[in-house]
């Protein structure tokens, strides 16, 4: 019989995320389309297959790893990018909407 699993994750999804790095769980991809900043927040667009998903990072998250305040929030954004889109990888994985806020960085930092 067949092995079940969850039609959102790969096979072997648990057994990958206990060993691998969080950029090899990333079901989530990188665009190279522009963030936009909003209300206290800055927006960007990932990839699922061919589906676009908007995510979000709120102003905390960002001050927590940028505390820079004269450059523009999409600049401090930009320069931590990366962390913040596994992030919302992540959240994505847990079935989550992926909005970061600043208590996701932490529990981020601690896996």
């Amino acid at each position: 019989m067949p092995l079940r699993h969850d039609a959102r994750r790969p096979p072997c999804y648990a057994s990958r995320r206990r060993h691998a790095s969080p950029e090899a769980l990333m079901p989530l991809k990188p665009t190279r389309l522009p963030a936009e900043e909003e209300r206290f927040e800055v927006r960007f667009i990932m990839r699922d297959g061919e589906a676009e998903v908007e995510c979000f990072v709120d102003e905390g998250a960002i001050e927590d790893l940028d505390p820079e305040d004269d450059d523009p929030l999409v600049d401090r954004f930009q320069r931590h990018r990366a962390v913040f889109e596994a992030i919302a990888s992540w959240l994505h994985d847990e079935g989550d909407v992926p909005r970061v806020e600043l208590h996701h960085v932490a529990q981020f930092r601690e896996r």
